[in-house]
């Protein structure tokens, strides 16, 4: 059943948290990795850069000097880091184990 349920996370590579702020603004970014080999660490490393760059995108940016902003930003993009984790390690493994590609090599990044 878990091995059923992680194929379709895999397949339909749709991550949604909710964070007040950003769930009102809907906003979301679709990672690839269909260029990236995730069997090695280079392309590992390669998507994990991807994740974050997307994750800083989502939550937007915070004036320094507002403590607040800043707080509630860093929040978002660890949340949006969190709810990725699963799809990122699935991807892995299934390169690892040379397990069949999902259809949509792409992970969805939402605060």
């Amino acid at each position: 059943m878990f091995a059923n349920l992680a194929r379709a996370v895999t397949l339909g590579a749709v991550l949604l948290v909710s964070l007040p702020a950003a769930a009102r603004t809907g906003k979301s970014i679709e990672v690839s990795y269909a260029d990236l080999n995730l069997s090695a660490v280079a392309g590992q490393k390669a998507f994990q850069r991807r994740i974050s760059r997307a994750a800083m995108a989502v939550c937007g940016t915070a004036d320094m000097r507002d403590l607040v902003a800043t707080g509630y930003r860093n929040r978002c993009v660890a949340t949006a880091l969190e709810s990725a984790r699963p799809a990122i390690e699935l991807a892995v493994r299934n390169a690892a184990t040379r397990q069949l590609a999902a259809r949509d090599q792409s992970v969805r990044v939402a605060p």
